[in-house]
């Protein structure tokens, strides 16, 4: 007896459709629907892009959304558990980016540049990056 190959449906879904969905979700839920529309998200408190393509090369912009996006539906643990799996020189990698993530937090909040959203973010970064640099060897 012949198994039949399973027929796999490609789908594309736009944010627009996640937000539908996720609104649909908590309201039955009875709970409050943030919102994610790209122009909430994409624009600082003083009306400034937060991402300004025409400062940063080609694809950047879209990208980080599109991680950020990725991020808000994967589990952590699946993330980390494929991280984990990775060549180390790939974790180092990762660890280099991270920890040049976490400086940049820090620095914004000894600047004072966060707000209410991102505020325990760079507050957690400065106590973590006090006196450190993210330099690791690249080996």
């Amino acid at each position: 007896m012949k198994i039949p190959e399973p027929q796999y449906k490609v789908e594309t879904v736009t944010l627009e459709e996640i937000d539908k969905h996720n609104e649909h979700s908590r309201i039955k839920a009875g709970l409050p629907y943030r919102s994610r529309s790209p122009y909430r998200r994409n624009v600082h408190l003083n009306g400034s892009p937060a991402c300004d393509p025409t400062n940063h090369p080609s694809g950047v912009c879209e990208r980080a959304e599109r991680v950020a996006a990725e991020l808000y539906r994967i589990k952590p643990v699946y993330l980390i558990d494929a991280i984990r799996r990775e060549h180390r020189t790939n974790q180092q990698l990762i660890a280099v980016f991270i920890l040049e993530l976490l400086q940049h937090w820090s620095h914004e909040y000894e600047s004072g540049n966060y707000d209410l959203r991102n505020e325990a973010t760079c507050e957690m970064a400065h106590d973590v990056m006090d006196d450190r640099t993210p330099h690791l060897p690249y080996i």
